[in-house]
């Protein structure tokens, strides 16, 4: 009443083979829903649970069985003893192939509802920790393009600023500094006529 089961893996859950006590194991049962007519080689259950046991010997499970094992969610492995078939086999030689850690590669799952719901499981949250990440990721990226934005605002100002002339120098009547500052005019223009107005002032000294 026991069996080692198979290993099983794929890209989202990985379970190692295992060792299970059926309650009690059923021969050839005849098993007919609306869907399925089929009469597995044993079915060992366990707490109300069944596990549909193929033995491969000629002929594999095929095609068209899987699909009706899956359609109906069956839980079904296969133990492959094709290679005992044309040798004169001994009792413990199918117990090794059925029990030894070195033989887990001649049995297969056909079938195991309860192993890709946990691996469904796994792959949605994968998934889930995947998006948050990606959105951290994003908003930290936000952050980082934001900062960067004000840098090179501020930079741009500084820079604008140090561009900017600052006021002419301013000489003389406050007016007249303002218009030359108003109007481009430079302030050597603006010294220029202020000393030609200051010399306009004084006498020019008489030659003896």
């Amino acid at each position: 009443k026991k069996i080692r089961t198979p290993r099983y893996e794929d890209s989202y859950y990985k379970q190692e083979p295992q060792i299970i006590t059926f309650d009690e194991v059923l021969v050839e049962q005849h098993i007919k829903t609306s869907e399925i007519d089929r009469r597995p080689d044993c079915v060992g259950v366990l707490n109300g649970t069944s596990l549909w046991i193929e033995i491969k010997v000629t002929h594999e499970v095929d095609e068209v069985k899987q699909c009706d094992i899956i359609k109906e969610n069956i839980c079904c492995m296969e133990v492959d003893l094709s290679d005992l078939v044309e040798i004169d086999y001994t009792r413990e030689q199918v117990r090794m192939r059925l029990f030894s850690p070195s033989e887990y590669r001649c049995c297969r799952w056909i079938n195991n509802p309860e192993l890709l719901r946990k691996s469904q499981e796994e792959r949605q949250k994968r998934i889930e920790k995947e998006n948050k990440q990606s959105e951290t990721s994003q908003r930290i990226q936000e952050y980082i393009d934001k900062k960067h934005a004000e840098e090179a605002l501020k930079r741009s100002q500084k820079i604008k600023k140090a561009q900017t002339p600052k006021d002419d120098f301013a000489v003389g009547d406050k007016n007249e500094s303002i218009f030359y500052r108003k109007s481009g005019k430079s302030n050597l223009d603006y010294i220029e006529k202020l000393c030609l107005d200051i010399a306009d002032k004084f006498e020019p000294i008489p030659e003896e």
